[in-house]
């Protein structure tokens, strides 16, 4: 990874019990796949809580499905932050992007 990569963080959002993306969720897909080139790196957030996911599947590797399923690859993803709020988005992200940065 150069020091230039862009890095496009999708935060999580609902999805229905089912798994069914919320329009909301869709919406930052789609506007992340606007933005999105074959050197852009993907960080999904998003893992369990009563308020936007209560499946037994990670909001984040929906939204990675989604995306695959609209032509982006895998090895365009980081590892997903399971998180269950937007502070605890920060703090994994945060990991995350700290671990690339030791590469």
């Amino acid at each position: 990874m150069s020091k230039n990569t862009e890095i496009l963080i999708v935060l999580g959002s609902p999805n229905s019990s089912q798994g069914k993306l919320s329009s909301i969720s869709i919406d930052r897909l789609d506007y992340c796949m606007q933005y999105f080139n074959k050197e852009t790196l993907i960080l999904c957030t998003g893992g369990f809580g009563a308020h936007f996911n209560t499946t037994s599947t990670p909001h984040a590797t929906y939204a990675k499905t989604y995306l695959v399923s609209n032509g982006i690859a895998e090895n365009n993803f980081l590892n997903a932050a399971l998180s269950s709020n937007t502070v605890e988005d920060a703090v994994k992200i945060k990991s995350i992007l700290a671990e690339l940065s030791n590469i």
